[in-house]
């Protein structure tokens, strides 16, 4: 029997599943993708050429932890229309339900979350949501 083949099919249950953790978060305070442990941020980076948008800026492993404690999964709409992109992201690597995941999270309080190289989501932190909104 091959082995090889069975593991796929656990893999897409699995991913299945965090779906549908997901969507079960839809009901109560927003959908998170749950506690994320073996954090490890490797650097902070300025998009484009303008280094200074990263003047001030710097993000540990306990702004990593924090921030994912309470960023929950947002739409596109909501990235684009309530909260300011500053141009200064912080990326790194992590675990989520036993799958490897990265990371990016921007200077405003919106990032992108990939899950076992093949599911990315948006994510945003309410507290960081742009004033006029």
């Amino acid at each position: 029997m091959d082995t090889r083949a069975g593991k796929k099919p656990r893999m897409k249950f699995a991913i299945a599943g965090l779906m549908l953790a997901i969507i079960a978060g839809c009901a109560s305070n927003g959908p998170t993708l749950g506690p994320i442990t073996s954090i490890q941020v490797l650097g902070v980076e300025a998009r484009g050429s303008d280094g200074s948008a990263c003047q001030g800026f710097a993000f540990t492993v306990n702004d990593a932890r924090r921030y994912f404690g309470r960023a929950v999964i947002a739409t596109p709409y909501d990235i684009n229309y309530g909260y300011d992109i500053l141009g200064c992201t912080a990326h790194g690597t992590g675990i989520s339900r036993g799958r490897p995941l990265t990371w990016e999270v921007d200077r405003g309080g919106t990032g992108t979350v990939t899950v076992s190289q093949e599911f990315t989501f948006a994510v945003a932190d309410s507290r960081q949501r742009a004033k006029s909104q």
